[in-house]
């Protein structure tokens, strides 16, 4: 609803901007994304494409070790088994204490100065503190990792762009290389990186280069999709009419706001694309086999067919995101310091004026606020 692409769902199309078959409709997504017929793998699907003489795909297999976001089953399994013990909602509720003690800090420092931006200033060092403080990494860095994080986010598709993303990978590698000699130096804590490299050191979980790619997948993908997804609430709590005082009324609704939030405006709009080893009916549409299928989640989430059936946000079945129950908790938390804070805060900025954050995050890039005596 908010400073997004508003695309109506219908039958599998190709589009031309994407080079690739957008999927809008919500039992076509879960198609897409649920069946084995199409593969994330690029190696596979190159496999299927060479045999029907379509150009070659680019590798974006770049970095140590594999990550969930380009492996399908079992090895898909056999990594997330290594780190799903990390997000589980029990888990998720020990760091709360912490992380609502951090987001009120954050917020009074703020407000006594008078004036903020809710995004850069707000939502992202909370998101990514909560997502640190929960994994074992060190929230300090942030000014350092959060540019390389930002760069394979926001890169355009171009080679340029690509070289872009290849340094931003390589310099998160060797930085998590770095942590991970100096965790192994000390005791380990009861975290999540201390359980992994515990593992991997005894030779019951991941090899070395896995395990640096999947605390790289958890950098990448823990804390700016969360923070986009604060902000767009915020957002609305600020420009719509009467939404503040009602949810300041009855805080008990805001769970489910930030359920309307996900379904209305997913933070990932869109998925990364999947590839048919086959050729394959989605929704009455023949899609050949080796071509890219872009799943539309905004889309999917406001087909009228979807009725009162889950949002996919997350992503379902095997690919439901682990993050999840961390997001939601994060949110809600900064929303709740939001709500409390009497005059509510006003954007410094109009509603038209605010852009879009580039790359393939939705939201606004930036949030201006004035906070009144």
């Amino acid at each position: 609803m908010l400073l997004r692409e508003d695309i109506e769902s219908g039958p599998p199309r190709w589009e031309e901007g994407f080079r690739a078959w957008r999927v809008t409709r919500y039992d076509d997504v879960r198609l897409v994304l649920s069946d084995e017929r199409f593969t994330r793998e690029v190696r596979r699907a190159a496999a299927v494409r060479a045999e029907r003489g379509l150009p070659p795909l680019p590798d974006r297999r770049v970095g140590r070790g594999a990550t969930l976001l380009d492996c399908d089953p079992p090895r898909h399994a056999e990594l997330r088994r290594s780190v799903n013990f990390g997000f589980v909602p029990r888990r998720v509720e020990r760091v709360r204490p912490w992380i609502e003690r951090a987001a009120d800090d954050l917020y009074a420092d703020l407000r006594a100065r008078g004036e903020a931006e809710l995004s850069g200033e707000f939502a992202t060092p909370l998101a990514a503190a909560g997502m640190c403080r929960l994994v074992g990494l060190p929230a300090e860095d942030l000014d350092r990792f959060a540019p390389w994080v930002r760069e394979v986010h926001e890169a355009d598709p171009t080679p340029e762009g690509g070289r872009r993303v290849v340094a931003a990978i390589e310099a998160m590698d060797g930085y998590i290389e770095h942590v991970i000699d100096e965790r192994r130096h000390r005791e380990q804590e009861q975290d999540l990186l201390g359980a992994m490299i515990t593992a991997t050191d005894e030779g019951t979980g991941l090899d070395e280069d896995d395990l640096v790619g999947m605390v790289r997948s958890i950098l990448v993908g823990g804390y700016e999709s969360t923070a986009a997804l604060m902000t767009t609430g915020m957002l609305r709590l600020l420009t719509e009419p009467g939404l503040f005082t009602r949810l300041r009324a009855n805080p008990e609704r805001l769970p489910a706001f930030v359920e309307d939030l996900l379904r209305a405006d997913p933070p990932f709009p869109r998925v990364q694309e999947r590839y048919p080893l086959l050729d394959v009916e989605v929704g009455g549409v023949l899609i050949p086999r080796g071509e890219p299928v872009v799943a539309d989640l905004a889309a999917a989430n406001r087909d009228p067919a979807a009725g009162e059936r889950n949002h996919l946000a997350f992503g379902p079945g095997i690919h439901h995101c682990l993050g999840a129950a961390l997001a939601r908790m994060e949110a809600r938390v900064a929303l709740q310091v939001l709500l409390r804070t009497l005059p509510r805060p006003e954007p410094a900025s109009p509603f038209q004026d605010l852009a879009r954050t580039p790359g393939i995050l939705a939201g606004p890039s930036a949030l201006p606020v004035r906070f009144g005596p």
